[in-house]
């Protein structure tokens, strides 16, 4: 940091400098912990688990959901099946596969992800954009999260070519650039909130003591 922009990255004592830092770190997000910024949380705590199993006849994609969550079954390659499960109302604990998968043989461990609504803010300032899950997180229900880290990387390096190659403001680029993160987040929330009131109109047990920072230090 140098008179309060950023001006580049460290490593251990090497430096790279550079007139804007992307930060692609995903949800752990670099510059939200080196800059303090704020993080805006719109669901309860939630958390995803998923796995892989040995199967030759798989399940075709299938996303079926309960009262309790939903459970998406898919084939993704010989002999290999995929299932990911998201409980409502802020469950934190790991669940086990299936039933229509538990008794195939596993290929490594469960593992789960926090993937509670949030978007960091601003998502971008004087010399930083943030991208990706670094920008904002929201379960895999929202279906385009690769989607989303290509158009924001992509969105993210056009500022930068605005700014130093067009002579673009890099305050209004900043403040375009955050309002467009913000704009997409709040329009997946809908989407993902409609949805689940479909499936348990109470699904939703309200936004749960949510610290980003803290729980990652752990």
């Amino acid at each position: 940091m140098r008179g309060g922009r950023v001006e580049g990255v460290r490593f251990g004592d090497d430096r790279v400098t550079a007139p804007f830092v992307i930060d692609a770190t995903g949800a752990n997000g670099c510059l939200r912990w080196a800059l303090g910024l704020g993080v805006s949380v719109r669901s309860p705590r939630l958390t995803a688990s998923y796995g892989y199993v040995r199967r030759d006849d798989g399940p075709p994609p299938r996303l079926e959901g309960d009262e309790h969550g939903w459970t998406w079954t898919a084939q993704v390659g010989p002999a290999l099946a995929h299932w990911c499960r998201l409980p409502f109302c802020g469950a934190r604990s790991r669940v086990d596969a299936p039933t229509l998968l538990r008794r195939c043989p596993a290929v490594g461990g469960v593992r789960a992800v926090d993937v509670t609504w949030r978007r960091v803010h601003p998502a971008a300032g004087p010399g930083y954009l943030l991208a990706g899950d670094a920008a904002f997180v929201l379960d895999p229900a929202s279906s385009h999260g690769v989607l989303r880290a290509l158009l924001s990387g992509m969105r993210a390096a056009q500022v930068v070519v605005d700014v130093l190659a067009g002579g673009a403001d890099p305050v209004l680029t900043a403040h375009g650039y955050d309002a467009w993160i913000r704009a997409w987040f709040e329009h997946d929330v809908e989407r993902l909130t409609r949805l689940y009131d479909q499936i348990n109109p109470r699904w939703s047990c309200g936004p749960a003591v949510h610290d980003p920072q803290q729980r990652a230090r752990a």
